[in-house]
């Protein structure tokens, strides 16, 4: 296996750069799984690194194997499409601890282009080795200002919350920063009003609850929506957690975002 080379993304083209592409959530071990399917559209061989990683640009710090091959410990993956063909592969941790989270980052390289390949990404959660959930992501799209509709109830059997998981900009987004948040609440009427802001420090990927940026609302029913506003590009995914007697079901949107 190749070892991580620290290669200073000045060096990096911009194109390759405008072609990357970032998976805002990635979630690995504690029965969680990601799979991705990857299409070479050209007629030449695709060439490419993925790179799991946590917090700000770090490397991804759990067992990591691909396809059974243990990664653990090293920056990124490569990745060779032969022309016009379509590959599997499989992420898993160490499914004996908590999940993980994280996101993925990829670019293609010796010529090759992340436009040149089509990618279908989704993670997976497994009880007792069998298939309980799978939610499908796209990949994220960086902006400063970012929106989402949001949704919370529960019950003593049933409930609903919004998250979010925030990802670096390679290049674009510094360690760390400060995000606005502002929160709009239908009233009694259902007439959304402004609610509260807030000051969330970005040091990196996060992924929480709604609830757990406005804990007050933890045993309230309430529909709305979160502005999220800063100085730099980020990238974002919205989360959605249904849960029941029998489990949960969770899933991803892009947010709206200002241009």
């Amino acid at each position: 296996m190749r070892k991580l080379l620290l290669i200073p993304v000045l060096l990096l083209s911009f194109g390759v750069l405008a072609e990357a592409r970032t998976w805002p959530q990635l979630v690995l071990g504690g029965g969680y799984q990601a799979v991705l399917l990857i299409s070479n559209k050209t007629s030449t061989e695709w060439n490419g690194q993925f790179f799991p990683k946590q917090g700000h640009e770090q490397v991804w710090a759990g067992t990591l194997r691909v396809n059974g091959q243990n990664y653990t410990g090293q920056g990124y993956f490569y990745v060779t499409v032969p022309a016009y063909t379509t590959i599997k592969l499989v992420l898993t941790g160490d499914d004996a601890v908590q999940p993980q989270t994280g996101y993925l980052f990829m670019w293609g390289t010796g010529g090759s282009l992340a436009s040149d390949v089509g990618v279908s990404y989704f993670y997976e959660y497994y009880v007792n080795g069998k298939l309980a959930m799978s939610n499908g992501s796209i990949a994220g799209a960086s902006h400063t200002t970012f929106y989402l509709p949001l949704e919370h109830s529960g019950t003593a059997s049933a409930g609903v919350n919004t998250g979010l998981a925030w990802a670096p900009d390679v290049t674009l987004t510094p360690n760390q920063f400060n995000i606005t948040a502002t929160l709009f609440l239908n009233d009694k009427t259902g007439v959304g009003q402004p609610y509260a802001s807030k000051t969330l420090a970005y040091s990196g990927h996060a992924a929480q609850y709604i609830t757990d940026i406005f804990p007050e609302l933890s045993g309230t029913d309430f529909k709305g929506f979160l502005k999220l506003d800063a100085g730099y590009t980020f990238f974002l995914e919205v989360l959605r957690v249904d849960t029941s007697d029998t489990g949960f079901l969770l899933t991803s949107t892009p947010p709206d975002f200002t241009p």
